[in-house]
């Protein structure tokens, strides 16, 4: 085979597997979008099915000084959207047999003093895609599955909530 040939059949192969790598990184987009949304079957997680609510931290913070219990109970079982501007992006190590997660940590606008952490599902490179366009002072909308654990001071003006299976869009409505 002459060099010229080899040089176009060499070519065709990069774009291909280049083209087979963007086809790949759409379908474990369209994935990573899918489970998302679906929640997670297995674990019996619909709470990803349900239409997300808008809501505020402070919001929550004030059901959960008022009774923690039924706090959980109202805002567990739905899938929520706040909007917080990015203190840190950053990426958890996963545990033995767990994925990494890449994580945001927010402050809530109009409570500076209400801190929320959003975690993705998993690690894939469509969520490191998703999380290496934000830095901090970006405002954002967090959609997302409350985790178990909430922290509310007694007085209700500080609080942390983490978020999982979270999703993020930069927020571009007038301050």
């Amino acid at each position: 085979m002459n060099t010229k040939k080899k040089y176009t059949a060499a070519t065709l192969l990069i774009a291909a597997l280049l083209g087979g790598c963007t086809s790949m990184d759409g379908a474990m987009s369209s994935t990573s979008d899918f489970l998302d949304t679906t929640g997670d079957v297995l674990s019996g997680d619909f709470r990803g099915l349900t239409a997300a609510q808008r809501t505020t931290m402070t919001e929550m913070a004030v059901d959960w000084k008022q009774n923690e219990n039924n706090a959980k109970k109202k805002w567990d079982e739905r899938r929520l959207v706040v909007t917080g501007i990015v203190t840190r992006v950053t990426h958890s190590d996963g545990f033995v047999g767990k994925p990494g997660k890449y994580v945001i940590v927010f402050k809530e606008p109009s409570n500076p003093k209400c801190i929320g952490v959003a975690t993705t599902r998993d690690d894939l490179m469509v969520n490191d895609k998703r999380t290496s366009v934000y830095k901090t002072g970006d405002r954002i909308d967090v959609t997302g599955v409350l985790q178990t654990r909430a922290d509310v001071n007694s007085d209700g003006a500080a609080c942390h909530f983490a978020f999982e299976h979270a999703s993020f869009a930069l927020n571009t409505a007038p301050r």
